[in-house]
């Protein structure tokens, strides 16, 4: 393992996928200059390229690692109603 690993942290994605691969963009929010100034375009951070075999093995360990998270704290992590709106999703998806 390198002496020098990155440590990211990303509150914006974007997930870009076709047959041949997925391509996983992290980006950071930028705080407006001023109060009530519009905020600056996001900052990329890093990319991320998988391949559609490689993505769907980690989505899948993920999701059974989180499940079994949320099983021993005996409750669910929240997401906002609105958050699973704005990208089409719903608890049941979960």
């Amino acid at each position: 393992m390198p002496d020098a690993v990155p440590d990211i942290y990303s509150d914006i994605f974007n997930i870009m996928e076709n047959p041949l691969g997925v391509m996983v963009l992290l980006h950071q929010s930028q705080p407006p200059d001023r109060p009530g100034a519009v905020s600056p375009v996001p900052k990329l951070i890093t990319v991320l390229r998988f391949s559609p075999e490689n993505w769907k093995v980690m989505l899948m360990t993920g999701r059974t690692q989180l499940k079994k998270r949320e099983a021993s704290n005996g409750a669910p992590y929240k997401i906002a109603p609105e958050i699973l709106t704005s990208l089409g999703l719903t608890e049941a998806d979960w």
